[in-house]
């Protein structure tokens, strides 16, 4: 289910009018490469469930990290890698808004997306390693209860500058 809202967002960034978007308002708060770290996330989360595909899924943590960890430094210190042009179209919706840069992926959908991947590589590794990315994956739960319980009470996150103030 992750997987096809990640998914659906990201095709909602290739349409080159913003039909969909004002049809789910909340959708063009996700960048595309943030719907791009949730697909993979799920991925990954989907392949650690078998056990001859798990270094595939540590893969993906890897990558997740280095996602979250370039999409991070590209906000810390203003410039831009391309990241959200490489998965958009030329002619979409997202190609204007990634041209002038003015995507940004919220610190805590980044912050996730660099614990997720900490969590998959951590997991099944012993049981100290395997206890810290259980409580790794407590951290990205009550993240995002807290940010649900913010919607609940309508209180628009993507105005501030991290989900938990």
């Amino acid at each position: 289910i992750v997987a096809m809202i990640g998914g659906v967002i990201l095709f909602a960034w290739q349409l080159p009018d913003p039909q969909l978007t004002e049809t789910l308002p909340g959708a063009a708060s996700m960048t595309p490469a943030a719907a791009v770290g949730v697909i993979a996330a799920a991925v990954g989360l989907f392949c650690f469930t078998f056990r001859p595909i798990r270094p595939l899924a540590r893969l993906i943590g890897f990558a997740l990290i280095v996602l979250g960890l370039a999409v991070l430094s590209e906000d810390l210190f203003g410039f831009t890698l391309g990241i959200d042009q490489a998965f958009v179209r030329g002619g979409s919706l997202a190609a204007g808004a990634a041209q002038a840069g003015k995507l940004h992926v919220a610190p805590g959908i980044t912050g996730s997306l660099i614990l997720f991947g900490l969590a998959l590589l951590y997991a099944k590794q012993g049981s100290i390693l395997s206890a810290f990315s259980q409580i790794l994956a407590l951290f990205i739960l009550a993240q995002v209860l807290i940010v649900l319980a913010g919607y609940a009470y309508g209180v628009a996150s993507y105005y501030y500058p991290f989900p938990f103030t």
